[in-house]
């Protein structure tokens, strides 16, 4: 996490959250560039290996703040038939 922030010139917030299990990652502080963000949540969704989990980079604009993170794809929202 330090290691792509500073790559990609970006102040990210200490705490990792977690939004309703769907979203794990951090906000962004001043972030101008939404291209910058999710190239820095490919980077850190990339250096995640955890045995069975396949992951999905994502960022979101929830009011003001820019969080950014991983969703676990296994855990995404499915369709089902009528």
């Amino acid at each position: 996490m330090k290691l792509a922030a500073a790559r990609h010139k970006l102040v990210v917030e200490g705490q990792t959250l977690i939004d309703r299990w769907e979203i794990i990652g951090r906000r962004l502080r001043d972030v101008t560039d939404m291209n910058i963000a999710f190239t820095f949540a490919s980077d850190v969704a990339a250096r995640v290996n955890v045995p069975g989990i396949k992951i999905q980079p994502v960022v979101t604009r929830i009011g003001r703040e820019t969080w950014v993170g991983f969703i676990e794809r296994g855990s995404l929202p499915k369709s089902l038939p009528r």
